[in-house]
C-alpha cells in the first residue's frame, strides 16, 4: 500500500495522482506502518499533494516517533516549534519614547506604488547573455522535438530516436528524458545507464532516480546504502522529492 502510494506520488509506473497517493499512504499509516506515518506527516507539514496542515502533520509525526522513528522525532520537534511560533508570534519592541502608533509607523514606511524611490542611485547593469554553443543548441532542439512527439503524438519509439543522439553527446536533459522513457517501460538496466550519464553533469532528477533504483531494487540488487548516497546527492542539488525518499530510506539503514 505504501509503495503504491509513493508510486502515485511521483508518477513511478503510473500516472501521478496526489489523491490516490495520499489515500494509499494513509491506509498503510492507519495500519501502523511507521515510514508511512512519517511520510504522511511530512506531506501535511510541507503541503506536498495535500493542503498544508501543521496540526495533522504533528499528529502523524507523533505516532511515527512513538513507533521508534528517530527522523520523526526530529521533525516533530521542528514543526511543534514552528506551530508554536505561528500561534504566539514574538512581540515587537517599541521604545518608550516612541509616540507614534504601530499602525502609523507601518503606514509611514509603506512606499507609494506609483512613486519611484529617490535614494536609489546605483544604475542597473543587465546581465550579459550566456553564450550557448551550436552543439548545445542542437541538443536542446532535439530534446524539445522529442518531448513534443512524446506528449502530442504519444510515440515513445520516435522520441527515443530523437533523444539518442544528444544523449550520446552528453546532453544531461536528453539523457534524463531517454532514461525516464526506458524506466516507464520497466527497462531499468538501460535507464540506469542514461541516468548515470546525466548524473555526471549533476542532473538532480537523475541522481534521485539512481537512488530510487537502488532503494526499490529495480534492475540492481537492493542496496539502501547506495540509495542513501544518490538521494543525498540529489537532495543537495535541491531536489525536494529526493529529500522525502531519503527520510524513508534512512528508516531501513
Amino acid at each position: 500500500m505504501f509503495y503504491l502510494g509513493m508510486a502515485y506520488s511521483i508518477g513511478d509506473g503510473v500516472e501521478k495522482n496526489d489523491d490516490y497517493s495520499i489515500r494509499w499512504i494513509r491506509t498503510s499509516a492507519d495500519r501502523e506502518l511507521i515510514m508511512a506515518q512519517l511520510t504522511l506527516g511530512m506531506k501535511y507539514a510541507t503541503g506536498d499533494g495535500i493542503p498544508k496542515d501543521l496540526e495533522t502533520a504533528i499528529s502523524w509525526l507523533h505516532r511515527a516517533s512513538i513507533g521508534g522513528s528517530q527522523e520523526a522525532k526530529l521533525q516533530l520537534r521542528k514543526y511543534e516549534n514552528h506551530l508554536e511560533r505561528l500561534r504566539n508570534p514574538p512581540a515587537v519592541y517599541i521604545p518608550d519614547n516612541q509616540k507614534k502608533t504601530v499602525s502609523s509607523l507601518a503606514q509611514s514606511n509603506m512606499h507609494n506604488a506609483n512613486q519611484e524611490p529617490t535614494n536609489f542611485k546605483h544604475s542597473i547593469i543587465p546581465n550579459s547573455k550566456a553564450e550557448i554553443s551550436v552543439e548545445d543548441k542542437i541538443g536542446f532542439d532535439a530534446v524539445e522535438a522529442a518531448m513534443t512527439v512524446l506528449t502530442v503524438e504519444k510515440n515513445r519509439e520516435k522520441a527515443k530516436v530523437l533523444l539518442e543522439k544528444p544523449a550520446r553527446d552528453g546532453n544531461p536533459v536528453a539523457c534524463r528524458q531517454l532514461a525516464l522513457i526506458l524506466y516507464k517501460e520497466n527497462d531499468y538496466k538501460s535507464s540506469m545507464q542514461w541516468f548515470e550519464k546525466a548524473s555526471i553533469k549533476d542532473d538532480a532528477e537523475s541522481l534521485r532516480y539512481l537512488g530510487i533504483l537502488f532503494f526499490l531494487g529495480q534492475g540492481v540488487k537492493q542496496d539502501y546504502t547506495k540509495a542513501d548516497f544518490w538521494l543525498t546527492k540529489a537532495a543537495q542539488k535541491g531536489d525536494l522529492e529526493a529529500s522525502r525518499y531519503l527520510r524513508v530510506v534512512k528508516q531501513f539503514k
